[in-house]
């Protein structure tokens, strides 16, 4: 019956393998419990069945038997056990079920970590994802040391400037802008920058990328100066890779022009120059749209799925692929009260760590400079 369901679901008939995996199902069902035991290769292909025709409930309905059976036959320490888990887990993510998916990524976890010590690299997939689910969850801060467990692996393994430890960056970078830590976001950046640097160079697009997030992270936390060059570097790149009239070349002047505006006005206020009930005024009437990081980095969700290839087989991947965007005119001021300054763009041809997006298009990356009085 699971062979015919198999083959169901290979050439396409999904309802077909639903019926049949829920037959050999409830065959199982009544069998003894020695000869159950002895199928649970064959009742977690039903469940890997019932995931492939998008039947979740039932695939984590079986899996938790299956893996309860597997712990009591080969002990709570098996690496089947945690196979079983892992997929429970991602069911149970499908379906929105985040907190509880925590618990059986920690169990994956905690098998992993008795069958391959506390800091081999087959720990950066169970890590990230335990990262993954807390971060989506009511305790999304519990996210925070399992993110960097993973970084300090993966480093330990590949280098201190190894391309694969971007993917975990980028989501711990999100992770911080999201709780509005953006001291720390700064840090995990710069790292991002000196790893694109190393890598890519430093007139590439990727490392543009790393600079914008700089430059309006940096203008958040109101250090103008750093947020200026930042700017500056983000032009001198894109001169070099697009024509003067490309879009990219007008958002990286008025990212420059507005913070520069700013820097005027901040002067002229403390000159005396100007009141604070007027300053307030022209930062109203002056402002751009808010900046924020997208839900997910653009290929966050891949790298995650890439970062499988570092458990038991062995590394074989790499940062993602960067990715054509077009680029859409920019986008409009809003009147939004007290967010003056940056406006965002693409850097074009590249797929985003932070999630800029094209001018026009989703917004993404940091809420624009505030000023402070």
């Amino acid at each position: 019956v699971v062979g015919m369901a198999q083959w169901a679901a290979k050439f396409g008939k999904p309802e077909l393998a639903d019926q049949l995996a829920k037959e050999a199902a409830r065959i199982n069902a009544v069998l003894p419990k020695t000869a159950q035991a002895d199928l649970l290769p064959l009742l977690s292909d039903i469940g890997h069945l019932y995931q492939s025709v998008g039947n979740h409930k039932s695939a984590i309905d079986l899996f938790k038997k299956v893996m309860a059976g597997r712990e009591a036959a080969l002990g709570e320490s098996n690496i089947l056990v945690a196979n079983d888990a892992q997929v429970v887990a991602t069911a149970l993510q499908q379906i929105g079920k985040d907190k509880e998916a925590v618990h059986f990524w920690y169990k994956m976890l905690l098998v992993y970590e008795v069958n391959y010590g506390g800091n081999g690299r087959e720990l950066i997939v169970p890590l990230v994802s335990l990262a993954n689910a807390h971060n989506k969850t009511d305790r999304r801060w519990q996210a925070e040391p399992f993110f960097r467990r993973a970084h300090g692996i993966i480093t330990n393994e590949f280098g201190a400037n190894s391309l694969e430890q971007l993917p975990v960056l980028e989501a711990l970078a999100q992770f911080y802008v999201d709780l509005e830590t953006h001291p720390k976001a700064l840090e995990v950046l710069k790292n991002i920058r000196k790893v694109s640097e190393s890598n890519f160079g430093k007139e590439s697009l990727k490392f543009a990328q790393t600079e914008l997030m700089l430059g309006e992270l940096s203008s958040n936390a109101g250090d103008l100066p750093s947020a200026i060059n930042h700017f500056e570097h983000v032009l001198e790149i894109h001169l070099r890779h697009f024509p003067p009239d490309h879009p990219e070349i007008e958002i990286d002047r008025m990212n420059i022009k507005a913070v520069q505006e700013l820097m005027q006005e901040q002067e002229e206020y403390k000159q005396g120059s100007r009141t604070s009930k007027e300053l307030d005024a022209d930062l109203r009437s002056g402002g751009t749209s808010e900046r924020s990081f997208a839900t997910k980095p653009p290929h966050h969700k891949d790298s995650l799925t890439n970062l499988a290839a570092l458990g038991p087989k062995g590394p074989g991947w790499s940062a993602a692929t960067p990715a054509s965007k077009g680029a859409a005119t920019p986008p409009k001021p809003s009147s939004r009260a007290g967010t003056p300054g940056v406006r965002s763009g693409a850097t074009s041809g590249v797929a985003s760590p932070s999630g800029v997006s094209s001018p026009g298009g989703r917004r993404s990356g940091v809420a624009s400079p505030r000023h402070s009085e």
